[in-house]
Formats: C-alpha cells, structure tokens, sequence
C-alpha cells in the first residue's frame, strides 16, 4: 500500500499530490504577487488575535488560506531535499533587482524586496525554508491554520495551546520569511510554468 506523504496526510484544504513543488511554486506567484500574500497574512495575524472579526465572503478567505498552505506544502518537499543554494549571491548583489523582483508582475522593484529577510537569507533563502520547519512541525503549522480559520470570524481570542499573544509576532514573521524566501527561489530559478515561459504570460493583477 502506498504510504501517504505528510502534506497531505495533515492537509486541510490541499490534498492534491505534488510532483514538483517548484512548479507550485511559480503557479502560486502567478495566482498573487508577493505583495497580496504578505497583505493576507498580516490580516490572518491580525484577526486571529483580536477581538474583531473577519466580515468578508468565508469562500474568499478559505481560498487564501488554501494558497498559503499549497506554498507551504511545497516547501516542505523543497527543504525535504536539503539542497543547497545554487547561485552565488554576494552581498553586494542586494540592490540587483533580478536576484528578487518578478519582471513580470505589476508591483515594483521595492514592494518586491524581501525586506524580513537577513543577509544571509536573502543570499540563501534555502536557510529560511529550514528554520520555517525548525521552528514548527508540518503538522504544527497545519494545525495552526485551522485554527486562524476557526478564530478568525469569531470575536474571542484563538484557542491554540501553543499559541499566545507573546508569540503572534514571531508566527508572522516566519510565515512572511517563508513567502519571501520562495519568492526568491520562483524568481532566481523558475524559468516557466508548465512549459511555458514567465514574461509570456501577462502581468498578474493582484
């Protein structure tokens, strides 16, 4: 009997089997720019730990968070594979807009920056990719996502054990950390989605 893998094992809303998560990867950033995930997250963040709650359509929200888990299923199968980074990036190569802006997306060279990255991620977003799953589990981070998709239209405060007001922010940034490491990684070593090559395609518009 084949065994399960993981990722879809503790999925929630993605139970697709991937064959290639850099594939995922490039259609995530084709599906929303780096921006408009950031922009989500900060809203999941921000509704989960408040005492207000979500007033938008539940499909759209569940339809993010189905996004952000895909990415985070597909890093999970990139870090499985310990690779090391491919490119040598030094820090002078920081400003250089080909190392982390999308050509052809709509947002500029500055919201594309990975502004929560170190140095050392930005040269290596592998390194983020492993601290992501250092710090929780695949199963934990999962567990965590339904619980913001729980708590997020309710007016209490997120019941989650492992989870309090002190570590809200810790839990932001490495969910922004992860985007923007894989963003790097769609953006320095992703040439084509399915075939078809990135600046084929038109501008993303969200």
């Amino acid at each position: 009997m084949k065994k399960i893998p993981k990722y879809i094992e503790s999925a929630v809303w993605n139970k697709e089997e991937i064959s290639d998560p850099y594939q995922v990867i490039a259609e995530s950033f084709s599906s929303g720019s780096l921006v408009y995930y950031r922009k989500n997250i900060k809203k999941i963040i921000h509704f989960s730990f408040s005492e207000y709650s979500w007033k938008e359509n539940p499909a759209d929200i569940f339809y993010r968070f189905g996004l952000i888990e895909k990415i985070i299923n597909a890093a999970y199968l990139i870090n499985k594979e310990q690779k090391k980074n491919p490119l040598d990036i030094r820090p002078s190569d920081v400003f250089n807009p080909n190392l982390y802006s999308s050509r052809w997306g709509v947002n500029s060279d500055w919201e594309n920056f990975p502004r929560a990255l170190s140095m050392k991620e930005f040269m290596n977003p592998y390194l983020v990719l492993r601290r992501f799953f250092e710090y929780r589990k695949l199963s934990e981070w999962k567990d965590l996502l339904r619980s913001f998709s729980e708590s997020i239209f309710d007016t209490q405060n997120i019941e989650y054990e492992s989870v309090n007001s002190y570590d809200c922010l810790t839990i932001y940034f490495h969910l922004v950390k992860l985007l923007e490491a894989v963003h790097l990684i769609d953006v320095r070593e992703i040439t084509h989605i399915e075939g078809r090559i990135k600046n084929k395609f038109s501008k993303s518009v969200i």
